[in-house]
């Protein structure tokens, strides 16, 4: 063997080795899931704080523990009822359930039902969300306005009242607008202030959005357009700059990264998709051994958590899906 093969194989073996190693020590996630559960997790929410977790069965129940895994109280929240989207107050001491029927239920963090907001919209209620300061949250549904309440469930005002119906809707974190994804023959994007005065109109997707996501420096936007083969990022302003195309692959719910550098998107088949805005790039990790439905982010930017319909919940650092 001449002496340049032989300084090439060992550069070989020692970037190698430095993978392996590199593979061998990523963090590994932690995992749990509710005791004596029955059937899929299909929605989840997370308090800012991360202190509590509650996750939707298909069945109507909801399911409350704490960040560690522990059992708090199952509740048979909307029997047989799809719950379409939970809030968890960023205070920690309300849970909000939007379900199939148009009553909304509050739920006090420990399980006990705290108060039923009864005929709150005119059908289905399909989205919730809390402000950052957790003074308010905001509902909506199918073919009826926004309204905003009170944490303590007092209605303050409706708005949006052209819209046919809501699909989904996020806060922006400075407080500036709420986001809102129309319904299935609406396709488009609304932008609101905490006074229900419309900010700005601009197109989503004609054939519906799956979800909205809001970035932390408030400046970008993301929607995944049905069925979930392609998620599109916008400026404030409503300037589409990017598309991420799936392909046969479909994704379920996004949030960005702290940074808002990346969005993490919640896939079919036990896939969580890492989108690079910059690079223009997608990365996938195998995480579930099912479809992921839920993805959410702790208060410390820190760590991801992921539910599936295998039943489980992870917790993963980010670094881990970071470049």
């Amino acid at each position: 063997m001449n002496k340049y093969k032989f300084l090439f194989l060992s550069f070989l073996l020692i970037v190698t080795s430095f993978q392996c190693k590199k593979l061998m020590t990523k963090s590994e996630p932690a995992s749990f899931q509710i005791s004596g559960k029955q059937g899929s997790f299909y929605e989840m929410a997370m308090s800012s704080n991360a202190e509590h977790f509650a996750v939707s069965l298909g069945d109507g129940r909801i399911g409350i523990y704490k960040k560690n895994g522990s059992f708090v109280k199952s509740i048979n929240a909307h029997p047989k009822k799809y719950i379409h989207d939970l809030a968890v107050d960023p205070k920690n001491q309300y849970i909000v359930s939007a379900a199939k029927e148009n009553n909304i239920k509050m739920w006090k963090i420990n399980g006990s039902l705290y108060k039923v907001l009864r005929n709150a919209h005119k059908s289905e209620v399909t989205a919730v969300s809390f402000s950052k300061d957790g003074k308010h949250f905001f509902t909506g549904g199918d073919w009826s306005p926004i309204k905003m309440w009170s944490r303590s469930g007092s209605m303050i005002r409706s708005f949006g009242g052209n819209m046919e119906g809501v699909r989904a809707m996020d806060i922006d974190p400075n407080g500036e607008f709420i986001a809102v994804a129309g319904g299935l023959n609406d396709g488009k994007i609304r932008l609101f202030n905490f006074n229900g005065r419309l900010i700005r109109t601009f197109e989503g997707s004609s054939v519906g959005m799956n979800d909205i996501a809001v970035a932390p420096n408030g400046r970008y936007i993301a929607i995944i357009s049905s069925p979930g083969s392609y998620v599109y990022v916008y400026n404030t302003s409503g300037k589409k700059f990017l598309g991420f195309n799936f392909g046969r692959k479909s994704v379920n719910k996004i949030i960005f990264s702290p940074n808002s550098k990346y969005i993490f998107a919640a896939g079919d088949k036990g896939y969580l998709y890492t989108l690079n805005l910059a690079e223009k790039s997608i990365d996938s990790t195998k995480v579930h051994s099912d479809k992921v439905i839920g993805i959410e982010k702790d208060s410390a930017n820190k760590n991801l958590y992921t539910a599936s319909y295998d039943g489980s919940i992870k917790f993963w650092p980010i670094s881990n899906f970071l470049k």
